[in-house]
C-alpha cells in the first residue's frame, strides 16, 4: 500500500523536520524570519504607495476644480478658445 502523505510530502518539498508536530505555543504556518521581513518591507511599501496615491487624489481634484472654473478650457491637449482665459496658468486667450 502506497502511503500518499508520504509521496505528497515529498513532491511538495516538505521534509520529516518540517512535518513534526508543533511544540506548546507554536504553528505549521508561522513565517520565517525572511518572511517576516519581507511582510515589513511590502507593508511598508503599501504604506507609502497609499499616501502617493491619496496626493494623487487631491491633485487630480484640484486640477479638474480649475478645469471646471475656467469653463472646460484649460489644460490638456486641447487649446483655449480665443478670447477665453485659464485662471490656472494665468495667460490669457
Amino acid at each position: 500500500m502506497v502511503d500518499h502523505r508520504a509521496r505528497n510530502d515529498v513532491v511538495l518539498g516538505r521534509s520529516g523536520e518540517a512535518l513534526k508536530a508543533p511544540g506548546r505555543g507554536e504553528r505549521y504556518d508561522r513565517p520565517t524570519a525572511t518572511e517576516s521581513e519581507e511582510l515589513r518591507r511590502l507593508r511598508k511599501e503599501n504604506a507609502e504607495l497609499k499616501r502617493a496615491n491619496e496626493i494623487l487624489k487631491a491633485a487630480s481634484v484640484e486640477i479638474a476644480d480649475v478645469h471646471i472654473a475656467s469653463g472646460g478650457t484649460c489644460g490638456g491637449p486641447r487649446v483655449a478658445a480665443p478670447g477665453r482665459s485659464c485662471r490656472a496658468s494665468g495667460s490669457s486667450g
